[in-house]
């Protein structure tokens, strides 16, 4: 009998530790999409360049109008 239980035992542990093991799966692949979404250094740079390149010509141009207008 003792060892009945022990196996009914080892059954249930073997049962959760697979519900956990989907779970941690499910999470990791959400994770996963998650970081797909996440631009990449080079896309954040091209934008930092782009957005410095922007505000240079609207200083320049901002400059350029207050001479014009003196």
């Amino acid at each position: 009998m003792e060892d009945r239980e022990r196996q009914e035992l080892t059954f249930r542990q073997a049962s959760q530790a697979r519900d956990e093991f989907a779970q941690i799966m499910s999470e990791l692949e959400f994770i996963h999409e998650r970081i797909a979404t996440l631009p990449t250094r080079a896309e954040v740079w091209k934008i930092a360049v782009a957005a410095a390149g922007s505000a240079a010509v609207i200083l320049i141009a901002a400059v350029v109008l207050l001479l014009l207008i003196r």
